[in-house]
């Protein structure tokens, strides 16, 4: 149910928005913006007499940021021990940057500029956070052909030390194609966490059909048939297995999961099909997908499906019977959007935030900002 809907930028050049979480469960909203990076801010409080409703992000942008020297083609962010926000992009000048909030107070407190963070980088960059509260960032190297990385080695009185650029992981001998072809140039790696703490980080495989898991170099082959998986997102359910939905090329929902708490997935990915009267569309239109785990549901795993071509937003969540999903619901998200992303409220364990872009008209390249509150029951 739509419990709010705002309006935050009528017309952004074609905005790839970032929702993360800040200190205690505040959130920032970072769209690319053609002058540079605007941040929105949510305080993190909230109005005991409003309830959720009151869950919004202030009113006009907090600041915004200067772009990276020559612009930006993707974001990424993750919230590190000291409770600040890290921030990174990825330039048409094949590098990576990194900038810093100074203070969690509000969103208008960063570093004065963007610092340079790693080489040889194509559009896919991901953050993520360890058991232990280190940071490490994920890119694609488009020259060489692999993914390199940085993390903290150390944190220690509030500072985090950052090791030196370097290739992960080994290259798996089974494994034919080229790490150019293999990470989907439209910025997309995945990471998931497994129960016994590892970071799991995937990358979707278009020349040999697969998504590859890396920290076991588990390739997971396509269904049996001629066709890719074109999108996917992945959650952890309540019994600690990670689980992937995704759609193939063939227009198509698939599904696949760990056999065990930190075990192997399923060598192939099979239909993922939910009984109830709204479907996402199915051989025809695309889907937009996005997962999070929602203490609502006891922690299982929220599934958003974005039916663009129809202009639905539909959900489903994780049970413990079968067969295990919810049916699907539609959220009554009417907009024409054509990208979403979603994030619990840290106060209202049943309040989703959804950032939606929608297109303003056909051909154009501006779309417009919205942001839903969702009160899940």
């Amino acid at each position: 149910m739509v419990l709010f809907q705002d309006q935050l930028l009528q017309s952004v050049p074609d905005p790839a928005p970032l929702l993360t979480a800040g200190y205690k469960g505040s959130l920032l909203c970072l769209p690319m913006l053609g002058s540079g990076i605007g941040v929105f801010w949510m305080p993190g409080t909230y109005n005991a007499s409003v309830g959720a409703a009151s869950r919004r992000f202030s009113s006009g942008l907090a600041t915004v940021l200067s772009n990276p020297p020559v612009g930006v083609n993707r974001l990424t962010a993750c919230l590190n021990l000291e409770g600040y926000v890290d921030l990174f992009a990825s330039s048409p000048d094949e590098k990576v940057y990194h900038i810093l909030q100074t203070s969690s107070s509000d969103g208008s407190h960063w570093e004065p500029s963007w610092n340079w963070f790693m080489d040889n980088m194509y559009w896919t960059i991901k953050a993520g956070k360890h058991a232990d509260g280190r940071l490490q960032v994920f890119a694609t190297d488009w020259e060489y052909h692999k993914i390199n990385t940085r993390w903290h080695t150390t944190c220690a009185s509030g500072y985090c030390v950052w090791s030196g650029q370097s290739a992960w992981p080994p290259y798996p001998s089974h494994f034919t194609g080229r790490i150019e072809q293999c990470i989907d140039g439209t910025g997309h790696l995945c990471i998931a966490y497994n129960s016994d703490h590892r970071t799991l980080v995937f990358a979707r495989c278009v020349d040999a059909g697969a998504t590859w898991e890396y920290t076991d170099l588990q390739v997971i082959d396509n269904p049996p048939l001629d066709f890719h998986m074109v999108d996917y997102t992945m959650g952890r359910n309540q019994e600690g297995h990670v689980e992937i939905v995704g759609q193939g090329s063939d227009g198509f929902l698939y599904h696949n999961w760990q056999n065990g708490a930190g075990g192997p997935f399923n060598a192939r990915f099979q239909r993922f099909i939910l009984d109830g009267p709204v479907q996402p569309p199915n051989s025809a239109g695309q889907v937009d997908l996005q997962a999070t785990n929602c203490s609502a549901y006891g922690g299982h795993i929220l599934l958003f499906a974005l039916d663009i071509m129809n202009h639905k937003l539909m959900s489903t969540h994780r049970t413990t019977t079968w067969p295990f999903w919810s049916n699907w619901r539609d959220e009554g998200v009417y907009n024409s959007l054509t990208s979403i992303q979603a994030e619990q409220d840290y106060f209202f364990p049943n309040l989703v935030h959804v950032i939606g872009a929608e297109l303003l008209s056909t051909g154009s390249p501006n779309k417009r900002l919205w942001h839903y509150g969702l009160w899940m029951t």
